[in-house]
């Protein structure tokens, strides 16, 4: 959850970034601002992915597999994990 707080921090940041630079900035910056805005997006869609696909592993030991449950269910479940 750590990485989805500190997505959401990054999101409110680059909304107002984007807004103050089209304010005070004009078009030029608005447009640096808006692909730099992007590129988070494609980031946050792969890293989205990855843990996608971490959710997904299946593990031969049943002792590692218990104790992948029990880290992604403490994650999903909680706002700040206590690892």
């Amino acid at each position: 959850m750590y990485s989805a707080l500190f997505t959401l921090v990054f999101l409110g940041l680059g909304s107002l970034t984007a807004i103050m630079s089209i304010l005070h900035y004009g078009l030029v910056k608005s447009i640096i601002v808006a692909a730099l805005s992007l590129i988070t997006a494609i980031l946050m869609h792969w890293y989205n992915q990855v843990e996608e696909r971490v959710k997904q592993i299946k593990w031969q030991d049943e002792t590692l597999e218990s104790e992948l449950d029990s880290i992604l269910q403490c994650w999903i479940h909680k706002p700040f994990p206590d690892f």
